[in-house]
């Protein structure tokens, strides 16, 4: 009761080469998610929020990886927000565009193994999403 809950969808998002697909957000390393709009699923959602927030196209989403929980305070109030995470691919070439206005600086792609490295200097969340890069 004393939490606000949004939910939210993301995306770990891997190309033909087997790399992943990083953010950067506010100055750190992230993952593509956002918000779940009224009426939508989570899946579409994700695959909205990677679209939006990267530029990528021609998502394919896969298995669900995990939910995972973070709390913050906004405008005095807390909230509590679930992500849910799903794999995804994508086998086009193509130029990859920030969504600045989301804070985002920059979009590359990197190794798991690196990425995970990558992500394990950012929020504790994406630490835990890192353990999945390369199983």
């Amino acid at each position: 009761t004393r939490f606000s809950l949004r939910r939210a969808a993301g995306g770990v998002v891997f190309n033909n080469a087997g790399q992943c697909l990083l953010i950067q957000r506010n100055g750190m390393l992230d993952l593509p998610k956002g918000h779940v709009e009224r009426g939508e699923t989570h899946t579409f959602a994700a695959l909205r929020e990677v679209e939006e927030e990267t530029g990528a196209r021609n998502l394919h989403i896969g298995k669900p990886i995990t939910k995972t929980y973070h709390i913050y305070k906004l405008y005095d109030e807390w909230i509590l927000k679930q992500t849910s995470w799903y794999e995804m691919h994508t086998s086009a070439q193509q130029h990859l565009l920030p969504q600045t206005e989301e804070g985002i600086t920059q979009v590359l792609w990197a190794a798991p193994q690196k990425a995970a490295q990558l992500l394990n200097t950012s929020y504790s969340t994406m630490q835990y999403l890192a353990t999945f890069l390369n199983k």
